[in-house]
């Protein structure tokens, strides 16, 4: 879909350095994401009643 358009204004994707920098960031993207979300709930909430006392 991204590569007709990027086609259209003279920008080939294809078999670049930039093609594969961005399939492994959309891989990549929502396992960073569990990750994240993960430990960010594992915080204690004690922290975060400090963080908010503390500004």
């Amino acid at each position: 879909i991204l590569g007709k358009y990027l086609y259209d204004m003279g920008i080939s994707l294809v078999f670049t350095w930039w093609a594969v920098v961005l399939a492994a960031s959309v891989v990549a993207f929502p396992l960073m994401y569990q990750s994240c979300r993960g430990a960010f709930a594992s915080v204690d909430s004690s922290y975060e009643k400090a963080a908010r006392t503390l500004g």
